[in-house]
């Protein structure tokens, strides 16, 4: 964390699923610090009413920048991106990023739909990234996508 720039006492969760409402989470700095939180990111992101997502995620998540980052892995045909990545949450802002792990499986498959790990296109093993398919859901993110 502090070589990227961020403070080392955040706190960044090593992830193998698709943050259903039940994370298969694990934080790397302090084992089981901060669950509280990450569960309630997993709420927002099952539980909230799609009228109300948008907004919601927005305040949470550098949406742009998360998209940007599944492009970048859609690009690259990385086939663990939807189910093995780095949740990293600042503790003064609160915000969630998508940081990337495990990029073995680059350019595994170049016809790799650009919807990739979603529920339309799941991944290996028909790993379903909620978070991205929730947020290409919302017209202008899917856009911007």
């Amino acid at each position: 964390l502090l070589r990227t720039g961020r403070d080392p006492l955040d706190d960044i969760f090593k992830c193998e699923d698709g943050l259903d409402i039940e994370p298969s989470c694990v934080n790397q700095v302090v084992k089981g610090r901060n669950t509280a939180a990450l569960y309630e990111f997993a709420a927002l992101i099952n539980r909230t009413s799609d009228a109300e997502f948008a907004a919601a995620i927005a305040e949470v998540l550098d949406v742009p920048a998360f998209l940007d980052y599944q492009a970048v892995k859609t690009l690259t045909s990385d086939g663990d991106f939807s189910h093995q990545y780095l949740l990293y949450r600042n503790h003064n802002t609160g915000r969630w990023e998508v940081l990337p792990w495990d990029n073995n499986a680059t350019f595994s498959d170049p016809a790799q739909p650009v919807n990739y790990g979603t529920t339309t296109s799941p991944g290996w093993f028909d790993q379903i990234n909620v978070l991205l398919t929730r947020v290409l859901d919302v017209p202008q993110y899917r856009r911007y996508y």
